[in-house]
């Protein structure tokens, strides 16, 4: 197996992995979704864009 699909087969245990984590319930669950959500989107959401919005 040369290392391009040594790695694909690691990435792929890992996405499964990460989905088993996800399908739980639970505080650890939860902070592992909002990890990933923050990740895939980029930079977190500012705060305070509610009020800024009603302000204007």
């Amino acid at each position: 197996m040369n290392s391009t699909a040594a790695t694909l087969e690691s990435d792929r245990e890992l996405i499964r992995a990460l989905a088993r984590h996800l399908a739980e319930e639970g505080p650890d669950a939860e902070e592992a979704r909002q990890t990933v959500k923050t990740l895939v989107e980029g930079a977190p959401p500012k705060t305070g864009g509610i009020l800024a919005a009603l302000r204007r």
